[in-house]
């Protein structure tokens, strides 16, 4: 196989594959999100992803579980509701396993009751996302 050949594949596989892993957060904040309060600046000037009824949540890439944690918990006591992240998966399933394997542990371990949504970059809303709740105490 020539370069120019290899490069040519190279090229087609990379425009393939790319679309995915560019989406940036925003866009899965506005799917998972749809029918929420957005985007809300609160007092102590953090940016809140989404409020419901009953949840601040923080809306990330599985690799930044610990970040959106910190931020639930912000978020929560901040607006007085539930704390809950969306981990989105937009790469490798197996990585992304790893990251929620960490989030949902330490959630557990420190008994932290913070809702976890499971999202792929396939899914189109929050009720398609396995959601969990490792930290709740029975």
């Amino acid at each position: 196989m020539s370069i120019k050949s290899l490069l040519a594949a190279l090229v087609v596989f990379l425009s393939l594959t790319a679309p995915a892993l560019a989406i940036k957060e925003s866009v899965f904040q506005k799917r998972f999100c749809a029918g929420m309060l957005q985007e809300r600046i609160l007092k102590s000037g953090a940016r809140l992803d989404c409020l419901s009824g009953t949840h601040a949540i923080e809306v990330e890439f599985t690799k930044k579980w610990a970040e959106a944690i910190g931020q639930a918990l912000h978020y929560a006591a901040e607006t007085d509701v539930k704390p809950g992240i969306i981990l989105v998966c937009k790469k490798d399933e197996s990585i992304c396993l790893k990251h929620i394997f960490r989030a949902e542990s330490t959630l557990s371990h420190w008994k932290l009751p913070i809702t976890v949504w499971r999202c792929g970059a396939e899914m189109q809303t929050l009720d398609e996302c396995l959601i969990t709740n490792p930290g709740a105490t029975p």
